[in-house]
Formats: structure tokens, sequence, C-alpha cells
């Protein structure tokens, strides 16, 4: 009984439940709004105020203290290693102290030749040369007859260099004892020359000393100064003196390149045994100027020399001009060349090859004299002149 009691109540619980939504759907009604709601608010004010934090914390900054353990990782990756570019050292070829040459020929001709030289130095050279040669035999001429025809050469030198700071300076000295036999006698004259009677002996000394520049830009003043003496006698009657004295120098600036050679030589012959010739002194200036681009190079100067032969003074002047003019293609180039020149031997500079080369007459007489040479990469094969 009381547990259909329970059962009642829950039934009626729920039934209440159910109701009342049905009673609700009853009571909606439809309500038309004559114009657009337009809600309104009552008045308000901004505050005016920032938010701050005017409260100050105070805090310390704590001390962390740590500590690093460094391990190395293992990476099964290798890297090759790339050799760096550097300049190799040429290899130099191994010098020896000295060289003994000896030989033996024919005719008794012997040969013995000794060369004594310092190895490499940053200070400088020195070396020493002897050298004998010489034929001791007969040779028979055309009447069968057998006549000493021997000669002999010796020769002694020592030369050497300093190396300075921009320049070297060297110096060399030697002499030489040479004799001949002078065999050649005609044959249909009944003379019968005797050794000593036939023997020519020469005799030489010399020496020398230079300086010139080490430098290896243009722009720097280049220089080779150099200063010569020798002494020849023939029979020890027959002597001559000579001297010579020469200084080049050039120098590139900003608009042209100057070069220039100054010198003087002095040949005197004592006793007076040279008597077409005499005491000879000569000197020489030649400036010039010379402005190009890697297609053309134009060159002009003025040679002067002087000369005093037996007391009478000759000048000379040779103004000169160069300009190598290259056309066409192939290194095709005209050579134009002109002034006072004396006799000599030309060789035109370089042009888009191999040398253009010439050769002019040797002569004694000064003329006017003017040039024009075309040519390829190898010998000339056309010029001109007048």
């Amino acid at each position: 009984m009381k547990q259909f009691r329970i059962y009642s109540e829950r039934l009626l619980v729920w039934m209440v439940f159910c109701l009342i939504p049905i009673a609700m759907m009853g009571q909606q009604k439809e309500v038309r709004v004559v114009k657009p709601y337009s809600p309104t608010l009552s008045g308000a004010e901004k505050i005016e105020l920032l938010p701050g934090m005017e409260e100050k914390i105070e805090f310390e900054i704590p001390e962390i203290t740590y500590q690093l353990y460094p391990k190395r990782y293992e990476s099964q990756f290798r890297v090759e290693p790339i050799i760096a570019a550097r300049m190799v050292k040429m290899p130099l070829e191994r010098l020896y102290k000295s060289q003994l040459t000896l030989g033996f020929g024919n005719y008794l001709t012997p040969l013995a030749e000794l060369n004594i030289n310092q190895l490499r130095s940053r200070n400088g050279t020195f070396g020493l040369h002897l050298k004998h040669h010489s034929m001791n035999g007969k040779v028979k001429l055309e009447n069968d007859m057998k006549v000493p025809a021997g000669f002999s050469e010796n020769k002694f030198d020592i030369y050497g260099s300093r190396f300075l700071k921009k320049a070297v300076f060297d110096y060399s000295a030697g002499a030489s004892y040479n004799s001949y036999v002078h065999y050649g006698v005609d044959p249909e004259l009944d003379t019968v020359l005797t050794r000593e009677d036939a023997v020519q002996p020469y005799f030489t000394v010399e020496a020398a000393m230079g300086l010139h520049s080490m430098h290896a830009d243009s722009f720097y003043l280049n220089y080779d100064g150099s200063l010569e003496y020798y002494y020849f006698t023939h029979r020890f009657d027959q002597t001559e003196h000579g001297a010579r004295a020469a200084f080049d120098f050039n120098k590139k600036l900003r608009v042209v390149d100057i070069t220039g050679e100054v010198g003087a030589a002095f040949y005197g012959h004592y006793p007076d045994w040279d008597t077409l010739v005499g005491n000879l002194t000569t000197f020489w200036l030649n400036p010039s100027i010379a402005e190009g681009t890697a297609q053309w190079r134009f060159s002009a100067g003025v040679n002067a020399y002087g000369e005093v032969n037996n007391e009478l003074f000759t000048p000379h002047f040779y103004p000169q001009g160069h300009f190598p003019v290259p056309y066409g293609e192939g290194g095709d180039c005209a050579l134009f060349r002109g002034g006072w020149l004396p006799g000599e031997q030309f060789i035109p500079p370089d042009c888009g090859g191999e040398s253009l080369r010439c050769s002019l007459p040797v002569g004694q007489t000064h003329q006017l004299q003017a040039d024009w040479l075309h040519g390829t990469e190898g010998p000339f094969f056309k010029s001109g002149g007048l």
C-alpha cells in the first residue's frame, strides 16, 4: 500500500509538469510596433582619471651564479681542409765553387781553364777566371816546307759586385798576353823566318767599375754609370791608353718619358806610331723624350757628338724622331723615321708580335735621311726611304 502511494505521487508530479507548457501556449499574444524602437540613455559622466600605480614595491635582484661544463660533441662528419694558395719558390740549380777544364789536341795544343766563383750571397758576388790555350806544332807550306805556326793565349780576370740598398756596384780587372806566329810568307821569296822573327806578342791590361740602380718602378730615376780603362801594347814599343766614362739614365714622368746618355772616351797612342789617327777624344750627349700607349709610341731627341783629333775639334748633331703607326689587323705596322742620321744599324721596336727588323748601310758620311717601313708579324716585306 505504501509503495502504491509513492507511485501515485510521482505520476501526479509528471502530469503537472506536462500540463504547464500547454497552459502557457494559450497565453501568447501578438504585439505590433507602430514606430522603430529607439532606446535612450540617461546622462553619464566619464571618469577623468588615469590609472596609475603610486605604490612603490621594493625588491632585491637576486644574484644568480652558474657554471658551464663544456662537452665536445663528437660528430661523424669530417671536413677536409683546403690548402691555401701560396707562392712556390722556384727551384735553384746547385752551384759549385770552382770548375777546372783540361784538354789536349793535335799539333800539341793544350787547353787549361779554371773558374772560381762565390756561391749565392745577399751581399755580393766574386769570381776568378784563368785560361791558357796554345799550339806548338808546324804546318806545311806550298813548297813542302814545315814552319812553326803556333800561338799562345793567356788570360786572367777577376770580377765581382756588391749589393747596396738600392743599387749594385760592379768591378772587374784583368790582363791578357797573346802571341801569334805569322808564318804566312810568300814561298817564291827565298826567305826563311825564324820563330823569334815571326812571333807577334800583344799585352792588354784592363779595369772597370760601375754603379747602376735597382728600382723596380720606372717612376724612379734609373741610372747606369761606368768607368773603364785599358792599356794595350804590341812588342812593348807601340802603346795605346784608353779610358771611357758613361752615364745613362731614364725616368717616367706623368706626361712623357725622358732618357739621356752622356759620356766621353779618350784613346792615346804613345809614341806617335799612329800618324793617321793620333790621340782621339770623343764625348756625347743624347737626350730624348718619348710618349705612347699600348698601340703607338713616339720618340724624339738629338744626338750631339764632339771629337778632338790632333787638336782639331769637330761637332756633330743628329736630330732623330721615330713614330711607329699600327694599322689594320694581324699586327701590321708602319714606322716613320727622319732626321740627320749617321751611318748605323737600326732595329725598330716590336709591333704586334715578333720584332720588325731592317739594317741600314753603315757609312761615314752624314746625310738627311727619312724612311718609312711597312711590315707584319715577321720580317719586313716593303720599305722605302729618301
